[in-house]
């Protein structure tokens, strides 16, 4: 009797703590939601959620993947977490463990096998949630993974104890409040601005070619897309991407980024100019969307030649954590279709190898961060060279995003890389420009000419190259793309 007395009173002063904090109600936060994107990450798991438990609900504050938005107490994992605070929970596999093998959660739903759980704020009275990743197969953490969301762990807790000081100093003066109103007011009009900029057609397709180290021969073009603003002019992506991707706008964004590839790719072959294959990027949004393989199908028989194969398609790794199955599902139809596929800023997304073996890709690419390094850091040298031995291994192709010095591009040819992308070869470019480039030993295509055919681009300067003697495209490694270049870089961003 007086355990249940100290037990009770501890869950009365646990919820009087939670309370305090002024968040508990069913509404996500955002940046939590980025938190818990990023433990995902750090674990490779598929589920990640911040929850808030009181005396009969869990509430996820913010979340990663198909996370329930309220459940009862007694029918998750995380109330466990709750009342043993000062230890946390990592279960490798749910189903065999008697705590857990007949819960709902694992034998119905979701069917969890695995958990690992953090306790925010947590004493010897238990804590008021739990900061966890959740997978549907068993699975193992390092100690390096479990440390690092142990530090995740404390950057949520700082960020909900700002959430109870902002709130304490809206109820005093006022001001967050009406600030966070004018936050949304503008984020509503930028999004109203991307809607009609969709319906009006101002985004536009630049290309950065891809080379081949070997010969300095143009194999390849990524799509970034643009947006003409009638107004502003030229509006970077990372001023509306992001909001593309909060919205699922990101998904009719990028239906147009294909139709025009695979149209640019046609006009440039309708004028002999042997166009090379385009990329696009496909994002997470965009790989859960059902109409997806037709909006491919589409786009690759406006090209008039789906035969010569003018498509590839590029996923990021870090967009794989989501819904793994479907994805992996889809790009084999993709591949299908006679549409190769490229894992992009490989390296970066915490993928695991033994998923990497299977999954139907042709092309790993390279992280910009690492080539930058590898000339100053034996360290990142190693892992790039290992990156292409892994690739090699798996019969995969590899290409390097990036480049910007000539050493950089010699470095990675003796480390038998095949392809490189970056400003060393030419910042993106509009159709236009990118036809200049293209031109044939059989009389090149002039600039003007091309404006004059495809009126309504919006074109750019011209990017230096050079013609090889059998009349391949080639850029010239000695061309300079002037001296803005690293001005460039920084600015430069593709579409997710």
């Amino acid at each position: 009797m007086k355990s249940e007395t100290k037990n009770s009173a501890s869950e009365a002063r646990r919820l009087a703590r939670l309370k305090s904090y002024g968040v508990l109600d069913e509404k996500e936060d955002p940046i939590l939601s980025q938190y818990a994107k990023m433990a995902a990450q750090i674990a490779g798991t598929p589920l990640s959620m911040v929850s808030l438990v009181d005396a009969d609900w869990q509430f996820a504050k913010g979340s990663f993947g198909p996370v329930a938005p309220k459940l009862a107490r007694q029918e998750t994992v995380c109330a466990h977490v709750v009342d043993n605070a000062n230890e946390g929970l990592v279960v490798n596999d749910l189903s065999k463990d008697e705590r857990f093998a007949r819960s709902k959660f694992v034998t119905e739903g979701p069917q969890l096998r695995f958990y690992a759980g953090i306790p925010l704020d947590g004493d010897n009275e238990g804590s008021i949630g739990s900061f966890c990743v959740m997978d549907t197969i068993p699975r193992e953490l390092t100690v390096v993974q479990i440390e690092q969301l142990k530090v995740l762990g404390k950057a949520v807790m700082t960020h909900i104890e700002m959430m109870r000081m902002a709130k304490r100093l809206e109820e005093l003066t006022g001001e967050p409040a009406a600030a966070s109103l004018r936050n949304s007011e503008e984020r509503s009009a930028k999004v109203g601005d991307i809607k009609r900029a969709l319906v009006r057609d101002e985004f536009v397709n630049y290309y950065q070619p891809k080379v081949d180290l070997k010969t300095g021969n143009i194999i390849g073009a990524e799509a970034l897309v643009r947006w003409i603003h009638p107004e502003r002019g030229l509006v970077q992506p990372s001023e509306f991407i992001p909001l593309m991707e909060e919205t699922g706008l990101i998904v009719e964004a990028g239906r147009g980024v294909l139709e025009r590839a695979m149209e640019d790719w046609r006009a440039w072959s309708d004028f002999n100019l042997s166009p090379p294959q385009i990329a696009v990027n496909v994002s997470a949004k965009q790989f859960l969307d059902d109409e997806l393989i037709d909006d491919i199908a589409t786009a690759l028989a406006s090209s008039g030649n789906k035969h010569a194969k003018p498509l590839s398609i590029e996923l990021t790794e870090s967009g794989l954590i989501t819904n793994r199955d479907k994805i992996s599902q889809q790009l084999r139809t993709i591949r299908e279709l006679g549409v190769p596929v490229a894992l992009d800023d490989f390296g970066t997304g915490y993928s695991s190898l033994s998923y990497l073996a299977t999954l139907p890709v042709d092309v790993l690419k390279i992280d910009r961060s690492f080539v930058r390094k590898m000339m100053t850091e034996i360290h990142y040298m190693t892992l790039v060279n290992n990156i292409i031995q892994l690739a090699h291994g798996l019969d995969l192709k590899v290409v390097a995003e990036g480049v910007e010095i000539k050493e950089e591009a010699q470095l990675l040819k003796l480390l038998r890389c095949e392809y490189a992308q970056g400003y060393l070869y030419s910042k993106p470019v509009n159709a236009g420009d990118f036809a200049a480039m293209l031109g044939e030993s059989r009389g090149r295509i002039g600039k003007q000419r091309w404006d004059q055919l495809r009126e309504g681009r919006i074109l750019g300067s011209a990017t230096a190259l050079t013609l090889s003697n059998d009349g391949a495209n080639r850029v010239d490694d000695n061309a300079s793309v002037g001296q803005d270049r690293h001005a460039l870089i920084a600015r430069e961003d593709r579409v997710r």
